[in-house]
């Protein structure tokens, strides 16, 4: 676990730096990270020769909300055959706080992956809200590490179908 998000597969490693062979000499290939997600999980990869491979997915330590039992907050509801009890759906202000939370864990992830020199460079591919929302979370130290930006939402593409998408902004030769 990192922060606020789960790690599973390779990425849940201590030595991030690690993961990616920076290859030897002046000559090095860019160790290049690609990250799809949307607001409530990531799936991150990086480029190894001519394939993407997959290092994890992330996804919020706490799972999302999805109903209260108590009127604490959200929405009464009182229909079917239940109608005697009573169930809260999440408010849409707490979803909206959860997937801000994912959204800022996720950043701290890759500046942390940053530091730890686990990367030459980073492409993100969200949905044009999320990928605005995490620009504007990330400090300038993560955004100078941007290679690309895809304003399309790839998460539940295929891996072949996500490197097609890639290949204007990754050399995959």
């Amino acid at each position: 676990m990192h922060g606020e998000i789960q790690l599973s597969g390779s990425i849940n490693s201590k030595n991030l730096a690690a993961l990616t062979d920076p290859g030897i000499g002046p000559h090095h290939t860019p160790r290049i990270w690609v990250v799809v997600c949307d607001r409530k999980q990531a799936r991150l990869f990086h480029r190894q020769g001519r394939k993407l491979e997959s290092l994890g997915k992330a996804r919020p330590a706490i799972p999302y909300i999805k109903e209260q039992t108590n009127d604490s907050y959200g929405r009464a509801s009182s229909s079917g055959p239940a109608a005697g009890r009573h169930s809260f759906a999440a408010s849409d202000e707490s979803l909206r706080h959860e997937d801000e939370l994912f959204l800022r864990s996720l950043v701290d992830f890759l500046d942390e992956a940053r530091k730890q020199d686990a990367f030459d460079s980073v492409v993100i591919a969200a949905a044009p809200k999320t990928l605005g929302d995490l620009r504007g979370l990330m400090d300038d130290r993560l955004k100078i590490m941007i290679r690309a930006e895809i304003s399309k939402d790839l998460m539940h593409q295929s891996t072949d179908d996500i490197r097609d998408q890639l290949s204007n902004c990754v050399n995959f030769e």
